[in-house]
């Protein structure tokens, strides 16, 4: 099924680019227009044919065009632009394991990662977009592999994805068309998530990412309608992809460290949403652009990326949520107040079904100080329908709960040194876990960067408890 929903994306796309470019017959001059140059004088054959290449092609816009003096390779077939990772990280505060169960001490990550990312301009103002990545680490290999599960080789050793692959342009003024998979983003929040449900996560390591990170792109078609200062958003999601989480056995798993024997004594199957019509997503928005403030407004019918036990099946499910919600920005000289409300029914759990709950944020941004911003958000959620036996196991659930995030992000010489710190605390009262992560980047050149830091996890009284789990990090980035 997802082999047939990604061959209807690339199918649509091609539809859509040929329509593009076929929906009138082109003349040879219209067909070369953008491509014309004034030249200098010549004073070779070579310098002749790259005339129409210049800088005043139309068919890059200024945001297409490459920036800098290589950091692109750009032509007529589009601009190709990429980075270049290594990485490492190092677990210190790991006990020794018991017998037969993997040893996650010393050296955690060492691993390389290759990200690409295309875009090409086409006909008649469209636009062609893909990229996606090649990682290999090699930590586990040099700790041993066969001490891991298999699981947690599968999903951290190495891996690759084609991101996002869209096609994008213009139907009428008023009227965008984008084709393919895609990321998009909901709400006000920087690192709290309430109304932002569309896209899954990346949640092997959780708190070592940025939230632009993480996110999974989805197969999917959306149109947008602008009228005066709003735009009207529809979309329309077939394709379904999980949160990508630690498999069991992996520090990250909500049962801990376990061998291959204990981890498939607690294997249960999983009976994920299919791609296509019968489970397919949709959505819509409403964004308004103001002097000084902006409103969204949100509606949705979407998959739960939480699952839920079935005991009668002994399976992993996926509810069936409506989903409404609201966003709210207002610019008051050096502050940026943020606010959410949304609202989700429908949500099933291992010893209730059919619940609802109510998502309330508030924050606030700080930009008056000398390159430094501080950041503040908190979350409170509130179960409806609730029941005292959801806060026993497997559900580990409360009737009211909160979430804070504290950022703090300060520049140095001359934007070439960025600090940062980024504190999460979760429960009831805040006492059911989080993280601490303080990263400091410096830029070497206008291509090379280097950071590392350290993240520190707060442990939980219930799953999954992560506390044992702190390590410092560097990571060495080239882009190009």
């Amino acid at each position: 099924m997802t082999h047939n929903i990604h061959s209807w994306l690339l199918s649509g796309a091609v539809w859509i680019s040929l329509s593009a470019t076929a929906a009138e017959p082109l003349s040879l001059d219209e067909a070369l227009d953008g491509f014309e140059s004034e030249p200098e004088l010549i004073e070779d054959e070579l310098e002749s044919l790259l005339d129409g290449f210049d800088e005043e092609s139309e068919a890059l816009t200024a945001e297409d065009a490459p920036q800098g003096d290589d950091e692109h390779a750009a032509s007529i077939f589009g601009s190709l632009r990429g980075h270049w990772v290594n990485g490492a990280s190092w677990g210190f505060a790991h006990t020794a394991p018991t017998q037969n169960r993997p040893d996650y001490r010393e050296i955690s990550r060492l691993s390389s990662k290759l990200w690409l990312e295309l875009e090409a301009p086409l006909n008649r103002g469209w636009k062609l977009h893909a990229d996606g990545y090649l990682r290999r680490d090699f930590a586990y290999q040099l700790q041993g592999s066969p001490q891991y599960p298999q699981a947690v080789l599968d999903r951290y050793q190495q891996d690759e994805e084609l991101g996002e692959l869209w096609l994008s342009g213009s139907l009428h003024p008023d009227l965008d068309l984008k084709l393919g998979r895609q990321i998009v983003v909901w709400g006000q929040s920087d690192y709290l998530r309430v109304n932002d449900t569309l896209n899954p996560l990346d949640m092997r390591e959780p708190g070592l990412g940025e939230m632009e990170t993480l996110r999974r792109p989805l197969g999917m078609l959306r149109g947008d309608y602008y009228q005066g200062p709003w735009s009207i958003t529809l979309l329309a999601i077939p394709e379904q992809r999980p949160n990508l989480t630690a498999p069991c056995g992996g520090e990250f798993s909500a049962t801990g460290p376990r061998s291959e024997v204990e981890c498939a004594a607690l294997a249960m199957g999983e009976q994920f949403p299919e791609d296509g019509s019968a489970e397919m997503e949709w959505g819509l928005s409403a964004m308004g652009r103001f002097s000084g403030w902006d409103l969204s407004l949100y509606g949705a019918r979407i998959n739960h990326d939480i699952p839920y036990q079935d005991l009668s099946s002994n399976q992993l499910r996926y509810a069936r949520l409506n989903q409404l919600g609201a966003a709210l920005s207002i610019a008051d000289g050096s502050w940026l107040w943020k606010g959410e409300l949304g609202w989700f029914d429908g949500l099933d759990y291992t010893q209730r079904k059919g619940l609802s709950r109510l998502d309330l944020l508030a924050g606030g941004e700080y930009r008056g100080f000398d390159e430094m911003a501080l950041s503040l958000e908190l979350l409170h959620r509130r179960i409806g329908g609730y029941q005292s036996g959801l806060s026993a196991a497997p559900d580990y659930l409360q009737q009211q709960s909160w979430q804070a995030a504290l950022a703090i992000q300060q520049d140095l010489y001359n934007d070439t040194l960025h600090l940062k710190g980024v504190a999460v605390r979760s429960g009831s009262s805040f006492n059911e876990g989080g993280y601490s992560r303080f990263s400091a980047e410096y830029e070497l050149d206008d291509h090379w960067s280097a950071t590392t830091g350290g993240i520190w996890y707060h442990t939980a009284a219930t799953p999954p408890d992560w506390g044992a789990n702190d390590r410092l990090f560097f990571e060495l980035r080239q882009d190009f």
